[in-house]
């Protein structure tokens, strides 16, 4: 049901899964260059997410205004 409310945000958390994943992977093998950008891309997707389901809420609230 989650996902029919918000659909953008599951992208967003499996690039976040994603991106923990590669961390640990970079951390292990002592790559401290990929371990980086992998935090970074962490950061950027959890704050995707959060801005998607900031603007569904908000689209919802809005199209509930209209009716």
């Amino acid at each position: 049901r989650k996902n029919t409310e918000n659909p953008l945000v599951l992208p967003t958390v499996a690039l976040c899964i994603f991106s923990m994943y590669q961390m640990v992977r970079a951390g292990l093998r002592g790559d401290s260059r990929v371990f980086q950008t992998s935090q970074r891309l962490r950061v950027g997707s959890q704050g995707l997410a959060i801005a998607m389901a900031t603007a569904t809420v908000a689209w919802e609230q809005e199209a509930i205004k209209k009716r």
